[in-house]
């Protein structure tokens, strides 16, 4: 098991009002910096014929503090350069707490379907 360095900043889309209702605004993102997390790789995909594998989902770990949701984008920056956009929250954040100071969340990362933004509007 490894861990890599990076920091993390949430798209969040704004919101617009269509017929009274408020929907998300994806053409209209609000970034902002969630801070610096450790990262695991935690699938991904073959493709045997050619020999490639690609990384699909990671597991984020970091301190307290933002507020994610379902709709909100995780961008990620590793230390190296490496940039990672647009990856979905695949299950609720998990808040682990310690009475020793060592509390933190886990945020659960996936490669966002091509049609995510579509099957969210109305």
């Amino acid at each position: 098991m490894f861990f890599l360095n990076a920091q993390l900043t949430r798209s969040k889309p704004g919101t617009i009002y269509d017929h009274g209702q408020e929907i998300p605004d994806y053409d209209h993102m609000v970034q902002s910096p969630l801070g610096s997390f450790n990262v695991q790789p935690a699938g991904g995909s073959e493709d045997l014929v050619r020999a490639l594998a690609e990384e699909t989902e990671w597991v984020a770990y970091g301190g307290f503090g933002p507020d994610l949701d379902s709709a909100d984008e995780i961008n990620i920056l590793f230390n190296s350069g490496k940039y990672i956009p647009g990856l979905e929250i695949s299950v609720p954040v998990q808040v682990w707490e310690s009475p020793i100071g060592l509390s933190h969340i886990v945020i659960q990362l996936k490669k966002r379907s091509a049609n995510r933004r579509e099957e969210q509007q109305p």
